[in-house]
């Protein structure tokens, strides 16, 4: 039983460090991106010039689903992260707490499905829905949320959501719901 509880405490923290590096990695990137535009717009000859971002290789060539998740709980954060994690058919690319880092997020490594939560700090799902969308058109969003009502599901399919799940949904009605949207049309 020990063995267990060990193995996944160690399993917890695997996911938050990765959680943590992958905040950290959008947040370079947003700075270089922001360093790029500064120096250019002010004609220095010796603007750091970075390097490509890899583009991301497209679900056909691996065969997984990428699924980005956004959600400033921090415990269904976490969860999510696992039980996509344990999904053999879906990639996790991010773990955002609000909406500007899951914007960020999906520029640097744009996801075929985001799983947003709709009341979250940084301009709420709703924001990341339509900028991610704007930025990746070909990205199905899956709205995640504590409401299930008419005036919710409005408001975010006129943000581009695709899809909706109340929180309350177990983990296989929430990976049923990724696979759903992800389809190719």
């Amino acid at each position: 039983m020990a063995d267990e509880r060990t193995i996944e405490r160690l399993r917890a923290a695997v996911e938050q460090a990765r959680a943590e590096a992958a905040v950290l990695q959008a947040k370079a990137g947003a700075l270089v991106a922001e360093l790029d535009a500064v120096l250019t717009s002010v004609g220095d000859p010796g603007a750091h010039q970075s390097q490509p971002e890899p583009v991301p290789a497209p679900r056909a060539a691996t065969g997984r689903t990428r699924v980005l998740i956004a959600d400033d709980d921090k415990v269904f954060r976490e969860l999510l992260t696992v039980v996509i994690e344990a999904e053999g058919s879906l990639e996790l690319v991010g773990a955002a707490a609000d909406a500007q880092e899951a914007i960020d997020l999906a520029r640097r490594d744009p996801p075929d499905v985001a799983v947003l939560d709709l009341n979250m700090p940084g301009g709420f799902g709703t924001r990341a829905a339509r900028e991610i969308r704007a930025l990746a058109p070909a990205t199905q969003i899956l709205a995640l949320t504590a409401l299930d009502n008419d005036d919710a599901r409005l408001e975010i399919q006129r943000a581009g959501a695709t899809g909706f799940v109340v929180k309350g949904a177990s983990p296989a009605e929430i990976l049923e719901a990724i696979r759903a949207i992800a389809k190719p049309t």
